[in-house]
């Protein structure tokens, strides 16, 4: 029996709603990936500018309060606070830590993406940049 004029056209709004949808889920995956990549960058921005800020204050706060206190000893007017600078390494732990937190959710995440194959060099960066801020909260740790 040959298909009806309905079966055709049933047919035919099936296979233009499958190709929409089609469309559609191919531009969600695109989003997505978009979103990893930025979501990548910005978090690689985050740790650059916290290892900055980590050398500030220990490389340079750190070592000016140390050679103040020394001169002190000779006589010199002592005017650094260690107070600030503990407050500013508490600040960067916590937010060492908020981003840790951030990268291992991402990890989870990662691991649950339907699209895992397809973005296994994003999981790696994200493992990456997990490493690199161990490293952060490590020097932080030192003082």
């Amino acid at each position: 029996m040959p298909p009806t004029h309905e079966v055709l056209t049933s047919e035919r709004n099936f296979a233009i709603q499958k190709d929409q949808m089609e469309a559609d889920l191919k531009q969600k995956i695109t989003d997505l990936m978009k979103l990893k990549t930025e979501l990548e960058e910005k978090i690689t921005a985050t740790i650059n500018n916290l290892s900055i800020l980590q050398t500030r204050v220990l490389g340079v706060e750190l070592i000016g309060w140390k050679r103040e206190q020394q001169l002190a000893g000779n006589g010199a007017p002592f005017t650094k606070n260690l107070d600030a600078i503990q407050l500013w390494c508490e600040g960067i732990a916590e937010i060492i830590w908020q981003n840790r937190k951030q990268l291992l959710m991402v990890e989870q995440l990662g691991q649950s993406d339907p699209l895992a194959a397809q973005s296994h060099d994003t999981l790696n960066k994200f493992a990456i940049l997990s490493e690199r801020v161990m490293k952060t909260m490590s020097g932080i740790e030192l003082f």
